[in-house]
Formats: structure tokens, sequence, C-alpha cells
């Protein structure tokens, strides 16, 4: 059985949980370690794992000017930005909720996807933000959905590393 948590505290998102009798907890470990890679990516890597490739595909949210470059820098004209609509993944403005995204496999039967920005969890699971909480932000569930939709290959990752 395979089980998704919720987010415990600001930094941890998800928990992917298995719970089986009979697996060998070395294959349910590097399993989730291939799994994790598949969602997230590896660190300092050109290819991109699932959740990344959802924050770089087309957005269909309001367009708007910023003062940001993508690298972070103040730009003095500005430029026009995409944001994300309600349900799809965040759209990337800066990067560094993209840098933030992290993967850990605790013991062998657990994998943590985590983020160390302050609104990777707003993002996630809508809430209020800005000064005072005075925006609201819908879901966007970027993580989840990426996890829902890798539930099979996850599994064929541990049945794989079981042979």
């Amino acid at each position: 059985m395979m089980q998704i948590k919720g987010i415990k505290s600001d930094r941890t998102m998800l928990n992917l949980v298995i719970r089986t009798k009979g697996i060998t907890r070395n294959a349910v470990r590097k399993g989730f370690y291939r799994s994790g890679i598949d969602i997230i990516g590896r660190k300092g890597s050109t290819n991109d794992g699932l959740v990344k490739q959802q924050m770089n595909s087309a957005k269909t949210g309001r367009l708007y000017k910023v003062y940001r470059s993508k690298s972070g820098g103040i730009l003095k004209k500005g430029r026009l930005h995409r944001a994300s609509a309600v349900g799809q993944s965040p759209a990337v403005l800066t990067g560094a909720l993209r840098k933030s995204l992290n993967f850990t496999v605790l013991g062998s039967l657990q994998l943590r996807i985590s983020a160390d920005t302050p609104y990777a969890a707003i993002l996630e699971l809508g809430g209020n933000a800005g000064r005072n909480g005075s925006s609201r932000i819908g879901r966007r569930n970027y993580l989840r959905k990426a996890i829902l939709q890798s539930r099979r290959n996850i599994i064929n990752n541990i049945q794989s590393e079981m042979k």
C-alpha cells in the first residue's frame, strides 16, 4: 500500500510511505531514490524531474509586468511575465522554488520531498500571502500532481530493484 502524507512543517512538503510485507528494505530504498530523481531531478544536472518540467511548461494565467530579471536582479524597464492559473504548476519567475526542491530517502520505507522557500507550502495548498495576508492564492498542487502521475513509475522502480 502506498500512502501520501501531507505537509508537516514549512520545509517538508510531502512524505511518500510504502507499507508492504516481504519486500527487502534495500530494494525499496533504491527504488525510492530512483523515483526521487524521476520526480525532482538531480542537483546540478541538466535532466529535470517531472516537477521541474511542469514548471517550465506554458502557463495560461494573468500577464503582468515585473521588475525582476530571471536571475533575481532588478530591472529598470521591467519585463512581461505570465503567471500560472489555479491548478497549474507555478510559473518560474526567479527559479528560487525550482532550486529549493529536494528529496531524501528516510530509512527504507519513506521518500520525503521538500522545498526551502517560504512560499512553497502556500503554492502547494493555497492560502493567504502578501502583506498582512491580503492576497489569496489558489492551490497549485505541483508536487502532489507529480507524485500521483509517477505512482506507476515508483512501483516499477521498486520492482526492478527487487529483481
